[in-house]
């Protein structure tokens, strides 16, 4: 009896473990909250009149998103080196194949903009007051990195590629992103 019910047991848990493995390649789908400026805007290619922000609503053909917290002492490392990597994408052949945002896990709009303002954040950040996002992606530490290829068709949504805690090189950074968007 102990040996079927082991055997149960171990094939619910396989199947547990497959059923969610096929669905953790495709980032979730969540709406917050946001305002942007028309340059922040055109960045991700939304109208700067949205009220909401939706990562399947970006007119991109890779989005990067950054989950942070404005408290996270890492985060506030990352950001320096975050904006160094965004100028090194800018000046690439296809930067404009890329959105980036940045979205504050437990942080308040205000809490949002003091980030932004301190460390000079020159790409969209969105409050997740809530911790919508956060859920929805898996409750990880900050700060964390997923790439998503945002090109119509059937790979719309899949993770590329995901980056936990800082990372100490923009080159770097933006040679694995290169490389996983098949760029």
């Amino acid at each position: 009896m102990s040996r079927l019910c082991s055997l149960a047991c171990n094939s619910v848990l396989l199947l547990m473990f497959f059923v969610t493995s096929a669905h953790a390649d495709i980032f979730p789908n969540f709406h917050l909250d946001a305002e942007f400026t028309p340059e922040e805007a055109q960045s991700i290619g939304v109208s700067p009149k949205v009220t909401t922000f939706s990562p399947y609503d970006v007119q991109k053909d890779f989005l990067l998103v950054e989950i942070f917290s404005m408290y996270c002492p890492h985060c506030q490392r990352q950001a320096p080196i975050m904006n160094d990597f965004l100028e090194m994408l800018k000046k690439s052949s296809y930067a404009d194949k890329f959105g980036i945002v940045g979205i504050g896990v437990g942080n308040s709009p205000f809490e949002v903009d003091i980030f932004r303002n301190e460390y000079k954040i020159n790409f969209p950040l969105i409050p997740d007051e809530d911790f919508t996002a956060h859920t929805a992606t898996g409750e990880h530490g900050t700060p964390h990195f997923f790439l998503i290829d945002m090109r119509k068709g059937k790979n719309r949504g899949t993770v590329l590629h995901e980056h936990a805690g800082v990372f100490a090189d923009p080159k770097a950074f933006l040679n694995e992103i290169e490389s996983q968007s098949g760029l």
